[in-house]
């Protein structure tokens, strides 16, 4: 393009910004009220909520592919609310019937989300399991979105206990 057809594109009250003119900006009128501010005025408003899961491996074949079953136990507001909610899973064989040897666990925190692994549980026997994980993991959520289905958040819709710190405990199972 020759050096001619360069130049500045507007000449607001703003620094005048120089540009190559292509097909989309070549011809474009100067707006007084435009901004050459590349972010958007909009903003939105995400908080974190933090899952508790619960994986059971009936065997060591099934541990050893990681293929187990997992459910969703709670949602908490709170990383300590839901580590702590992970912690009597695992220890106390709290929840979903499948039951470790508690002397065999071994805990991981990264980021401050808790993961707790037992083994040692018998294989095949009502209430036991060979493995066992239960974990936290922070899923982000944006206050301002609705539910695609019903056009509610659907927090209203889970049944949950608030603690006296404020905190929402939500009993998935």
């Amino acid at each position: 393009m020759p050096p001619s057809q360069q130049g500045p594109l507007c000449s607001c009250l703003h620094p005048p910004l120089t540009i190559t003119p292509t097909q989309s900006t070549h011809a474009k009128p100067c707006d007084q009220s435009s901004s050459h501010d590349p972010i958007p005025s909009t903003s939105t408003t995400s908080v974190v909520v933090y899952i508790v899961t619960d994986t059971c491996y009936p065997t060591v074949s099934s541990f050893d592919s990681n293929i187990g079953t997992t459910t969703v136990d709670s949602a908490h507001s709170t990383k300590s609310s839901a580590n702590a909610r992970a912690k009597k899973i695992i220890y106390q064989n709290d929840g979903g019937g499948c039951t470790v040897d508690i002397d065999k666990i071994i805990e991981e925190v990264r980021q401050g989300l808790y993961t707790g692994i037992g083994v040692g549980g018998k294989e095949e026997k009502e209430g036991c399991c060979f493995a066992r994980r239960c974990a936290v993991e922070g899923k982000l959520v944006d206050e301002d979105s609705e539910d695609e289905e019903s056009g509610e958040s659907g927090v209203g819709e889970l049944d949950g206990v608030v603690d006296r710190d404020g905190d929402l405990d939500v009993d998935m199972g």
